[in-house]
């Protein structure tokens, strides 16, 4: 099968799968991939292996930097394959059958893992920013944290880890002022009577 009858029957299987459209590849180079295009940003890619004469088919899911929605390869179904000898509507039937369905609910779950991700990443800038403010900073490129040095009596790292955490790290703090700085924190972190 080469590249043109491919990408028709891709075409032909996108046309039998509701809300499904052909998405025409970026990479003209690539001859035995195809993809299409579905709900709410869903793909999926369509790979012919000439040799087996079969076609692999799988879901893209959000991502975000390095990071797959959802991330467990256990949330996500597996990939599977059909025969391209087969009929358009029979392999479009197939996908339906065996993969979409999984997919689709995969993929949603995914959205939602990214969007809370997303908020849970803002709210920590949000911490960030505040802490910075505070200390009169400006944060670093990450921006989740920033330092400040004081020759004179200590050097302040800031990291912002959660959203209502913040890791402190203090060097060269004066024997007096780190007693204060402990005592102040054992009596934040008593229990109230």
């Amino acid at each position: 099968m080469e590249n043109l009858e491919f990408a028709t029957l891709t075409q032909q299987i996108a046309s039998h799968l509701e809300g499904w459209t052909w998405d025409e590849p970026k990479n003209e180079h690539v001859d035995d991939w195809q993809l299409l295009a579905g709900p709410d940003g869903a793909k999926l890619h369509l790979r012919y292996d000439k040799y087996g004469g079969r076609i692999a088919i799988n879901g893209e899911y959000p991502r975000s930097g390095g990071t797959i929605y959802p991330w467990h390869d256990k949330d996500r179904p597996n990939d599977i394959t059909v025969s391209a000898q087969r009929e358009p509507r029979a392999i479009a039937r197939d996908i339906e059958r065996r993969y979409l369905q999984e997919y689709l609910v995969a993929y949603c779950k995914g959205l939602e893992l990214l969007s809370t991700a997303r908020v849970h990443e803002q709210a920590k800038k949000d911490l960030a920013t505040k802490q910075a403010k505070l200390c009169g900073e400006s944060l670093h490129a990450s921006g989740l944290e920033f330092s400040q040095y004081r020759d004179d009596c200590f050097h302040l790292q800031v990291r912002v880890e959660h959203p209502d955490c913040v890791r402190l790290t203090i060097d060269d703090l004066h024997a007096e002022l780190a007693e204060a700085v402990v005592k102040f924190l054992l009596q934040q972190a008593r229990p109230s009577s």
